[in-house]
């Protein structure tokens, strides 16, 4: 269990970033923003470009955000490569990308914990057989013209558009850490959602599902996985009042048994928007 200890007077939760990295530092810097967190909940676009680029674009976070006292917090999505969630990979001052079950607490002024943040990462594609076959003629394509076998051009490019390790995971052992450290959560935030938040059905995927015999059922194990994870939350004594999510790209907000659950739109380029909640 990763812990993050930041001083800061408020916290903002957005949807899903896919990769609009320089959108996000002019909304900082639009806004006026300072002394505050943004936790990105998930799809936060790491994976699709080389390693470099992201190198570079945290640089220029840490200079944006440094003099502000902004940090930004990341989790993965279904559209990001987990291996750049290890707390390790990527490391900034002020854009931290963070493994699933980190904890953050927000310190107020007075030294004292505001609130504790639990994060957790993870969630199906529903689009992931194109994802797939596009990677696969890619693959193929680069072998063809490089001269090499399918192997060594799967090592070679190094451009990916699907991993196959992107479901969330209940992790018991993670939760049971958090409790005996008596780190009381009071907002989840996490990519995909319990079962009982909207969405409740699966309207508007059939013709993914049609494409993907195994599609259906792995989103009941991911909804099933994040109603361990809640029931978990609730056995061991957690007074969450706030849940914070993404991944389905509109805006829904309900109050369940005295929860209030927040789903998140996605970041709309067409009209440069944000959906964000203040935590």
């Amino acid at each position: 269990m990763n812990r993050y200890d930041v001083v800061i007077k408020d916290v903002y939760a957005i949807g899903d970033l896919h990769g609009h990295f320089e959108s996000l530092m002019w909304w900082i810097k639009q806004n006026d923003l300072s002394d505050c967190a943004i936790i990105i909940c998930g799809d936060v676009g790491f994976g699709f470009e080389k390693e470099r680029y992201y190198l570079e674009i945290l640089k220029k976070f840490d200079e944006v955000c440094s003099s502000r006292n902004v940090y930004i917090f990341a989790f993965r999505g279904n559209h990001d490569d987990p291996s750049y969630f290890d707390g390790k990979r990527i490391v900034a001052e002020h854009f931290i990308s963070i493994p699933d079950y980190s904890v953050i607490n927000v310190i107020g002024e007075n030294g004292n914990v505001s609130k504790r943040i639990l994060c957790v990462g993870g969630a199906i594609s529903v689009d992931r057989t194109e994802r797939i076959k596009s990677w696969d003629d890619k693959v193929a394509a680069y072998a063809w013209y490089s001269k090499c076998s399918l192997e060594e051009s799967k090592n070679i490019f190094d451009k990916r558009w699907y991993w196959e390790d992107e479901p969330v995971v209940y992790n018991e052992s993670e939760l049971d850490e958090i409790k005996e450290r008596g780190l009381l959560i009071d907002v989840v935030c996490t990519h995909t959602c319990p079962s009982f938040c909207d969405p409740v059905t699966k309207d508007g995927l059939e013709e993914w599902i049609n494409k993907d015999q195994n599609l259906s059922a792995d989103i009941d194990h991911e909804r099933e996985e994040m109603d361990k994870i809640c029931s978990k939350l609730i056995k061991d004594g957690h007074p969450v009042k706030k849940w914070v999510y993404g991944h389905y790209h509109r805006h829904n907000n309900e109050n369940i048994d005295g929860v209030e659950f927040v789903m998140l739109d996605m970041y709309r380029v067409q009209h440069n928007k944000f959906d964000f909640y203040k935590l």
